[in-house]
């Protein structure tokens, strides 16, 4: 009779074999870990613009809502002011038109000739013992209910404010003597008190090569944040920013990208992407990033999706 015991056994691993299996284990690890790092790099971005996109489009809708613009409040990144990772809901107030019904303001314009600047006078009061004050630096004003948008430089409360172009190609509206004549003014956005977004780990807006039409870079400079307004219609009703200061006359671009590479190496990395907003339509788009040597030729893949829809 033969017994288990006599059986023969099976062969042990070694440590050493053991140790040689890890290691090209480890090998091969490190070997494929460059070739992941442009998808796992891509895919961040790609979150990054779809929560940019969504969160532009609910802007939009609230506007619609709310009959009066809302938009997008980026904040940008003390650490590198030309990028932008957290964003809030910004919504208009009503516009202010004084105190009472037949509420007026005469103009003298300053400096020159030609002049550069104007001053309102209120003839019937205007925000006076308001806390906070009803109107302030940055608001705009629109004189007789026509005519540009003008951006208030200082004001006195309840006496007066000054007042510059806030576009390019406007004009002063002319000197007007009492009695005066009607004024709009519209406040500067407020951030709302919703939660903000937060983009994912290493992605952020690049400010620096974010602007309007095919090359324009006017949202990078300044410290203070970059607002796009929605108008109840949909389109844009205005962009605020230490540069640019107006209704866009041509599409918004915003390059998603990558924290690290804020101001200049964005550009050629072609795991980026743009969110585009048509400034008549209000259409938002998503294109991946074709690179280029200069911002036109980087959007000229977005501006096409713009014009057949996008995605």
């Amino acid at each position: 009779m033969r017994h288990g015991w006599g059986k023969p056994g099976r062969r042990a691993v070694t440590l050493i074999e053991l140790l040689v299996v890890i290691a090209i284990i480890v090998i091969l690890a490190a070997a494929m870990l460059p070739l992941m790092q442009p998808a796992l790099r891509g895919r961040d971005t790609r979150e990054a613009a779809r929560q940019f996109n969504t969160f532009l489009m609910g802007a939009q809708a609230r506007a619609a809502q709310r009959g009066r613009p809302v938009g997008v409040w980026l904040e940008r990144n003390p650490a590198s002011t030309a990028g932008s990772f957290r964003m809030y809901v910004a919504e208009v107030p009503p516009p202010y038109a004084g105190e009472t019904f037949s509420a007026r303001v005469t103009i003298t314009h300053l400096g020159g000739p030609p002049a550069t600047q104007a001053r309102a006078d209120f003839l019937l009061g205007c925000c006076a013992g308001a806390t906070p004050p009803m109107v302030q630096v940055g608001d705009l004003i629109r004189i007789d209910y026509r005519g540009p948008l003008y951006r208030i430089t200082s004001v006195t409360a309840g006496t007066s404010v000054t007042f510059q172009l806030a576009g390019s190609g406007d004009q002063l509206p002319p000197a007007i003597a009492a009695p005066g004549v009607p004024f709009q003014i519209y406040r500067y956005p407020r951030k709302t008190a919703a939660a903000p977004l937060e983009l994912p780990p290493s992605s952020s807006i690049d400010l620096s090569l974010s602007g309007v039409g095919s090359a324009g870079t006017e949202l990078a400079a300044g410290t203070t944040p970059v607002i796009i307004l929605f108008n109840p219609s949909g389109y844009v009703d205005r962009i605020i920013s230490s540069g640019y200061t107006g209704r866009p006359a041509g599409t918004v671009h915003f390059l998603v990208g990558r924290s690290d590479q804020i101001a200049g190496l964005n550009l050629s990395d072609l795991s980026n992407i743009w969110v585009s907003v048509g400034h008549q339509s209000g259409l938002i788009v998503s294109t991946a990033s074709a690179g280029g040597a200069d911002v036109a030729s980087a959007r000229q893949i977005a501006r096409s999706a713009q014009s057949i829809g996008g995605r």
